[in-house]
């Protein structure tokens, strides 16, 4: 299997994490370790949960996030002694919507197809953009070039058991995309604040496939 390694400017976005994996190009040196600087460590620095196909209740896939302290410890004084709610669940999702610094791991619990996949990062993105979290260029843009850029998906598919990884910073987002041998086959970081916005609000949006799970993990400790 392959391995690619890029660097970019701009604004791939979300699910452009992908869109090169399994581009064929010769093998690279093997990445640096994706460090998460102990972040998730502070009281309400982490949420997780797991998606399910809700009809079939199966797994699809398990998230974790994880946050600086700086977010930590405003998400612990927004939920921190107080029941969750309708309210309650927006100001933290606008509150982790916009942390620079976290961590963030997908993992894969079944195989998912192209077109599903293209479908669920398009309904968040758009929810996202629906909310102000994202702006309309970038939604148009990607809305044009997914289909593109998860092409090579259309054989392959995500499979379970693969792992995807994003380390997000305030003016870089760094995605490393792991298959279930463990064998790297995307790691690439995109400069500037919008990939890690873009990445946060597909997840944080009202609406999205992940926001009510992932802010109810707080309440569960």
């Amino acid at each position: 299997m392959m391995r690619r390694r890029t660097q970019s400017s701009g604004a791939l976005l979300v699910a452009a994490a992908l869109a090169a994996a399994l581009s064929g190009r010769p093998a690279l040196a093997e990445p640096a370790p994706l460090d998460d600087d102990g972040l998730g460590a502070s009281p309400y620095g982490r949420m997780q949960m797991l998606l399910e196909k809700t009809f079939l209740k199966i797994d699809v896939l398990s998230v974790e996030v994880r946050f600086a302290p700086e977010t930590a410890g405003a998400l612990r004084a927004l939920a921190e002694g107080h029941r969750r709610s309708a309210e309650l669940t927006e100001q933290i999702a606008e509150r982790a919507s916009r942390a620079g610094d976290a961590y963030v791991e997908i993992r894969f619990l079944r195989d998912v197809g192209l077109d599903e996949f293209l479908a669920g990062v398009t309904r968040n993105l758009e929810r996202a953009t629906r909310a102000g979290m994202l702006d309309q260029d970038s939604l148009r843009r990607i809305s044009s070039e997914l289909p593109r850029w998860f092409a090579f998906l259309e054989e392959r598919g995500i499979r379970s058991g693969d792992r995807l990884l994003y380390r997000a910073r305030p003016a870089s987002l760094r995605t490393v995309y792991v298959d279930r041998a463990g064998e790297v086959l995307l790691d690439q970081t995109d400069q500037g604040s919008t990939p890690t916005r873009a990445l946060l609000a597909g997840y944080f949006a009202p609406g999205s496939d992940f926001v009510n799970g992932l802010v109810a993990s707080l309440f569960r400790g």
